[in-house]
């Protein structure tokens, strides 16, 4: 089995996922995010040959870009046009700014 963590640091006991790797109970890991970023130069799983660590930018890709500039643009043309953009948490801040 491999474990993929691109959620939350904390979903995952890194001292026991190393133990795991180690002792072949798992096959390998990726880790994408952490408990306290950046991990300390003693974090378990460093130096480990199955497992792939990254910098919390495992959603980075061209096409990950692409899509928050055309959200980001979305939402201005809607503000702008007197619509809600999609992501308004508090609509009722946005009723008040357009009376």
């Amino acid at each position: 089995a491999y474990l993929v963590n691109t959620s939350r640091g904390p979903m995952v006991d890194h001292d026991a996922l190393a133990e795991a790797l180690k002792a072949g109970q798992i096959a390998g890991a990726a880790i994408d995010v952490y408990d306290v970023e950046p991990p300390a130069p003693s974090y378990p799983l460093f130096g480990l040959e199955n497992v792939i660590l990254s910098p919390h930018m495992g959603w980075a890709s061209v096409e990950a870009g692409w899509e928050i500039r055309r959200s980001i643009l979305d939402d201005i043309l809607a503000f702008a046009e007197g619509r809600p953009a999609r992501c308004v948490v508090n609509p009722e801040v946005f009723e008040k700014g357009t009376k």
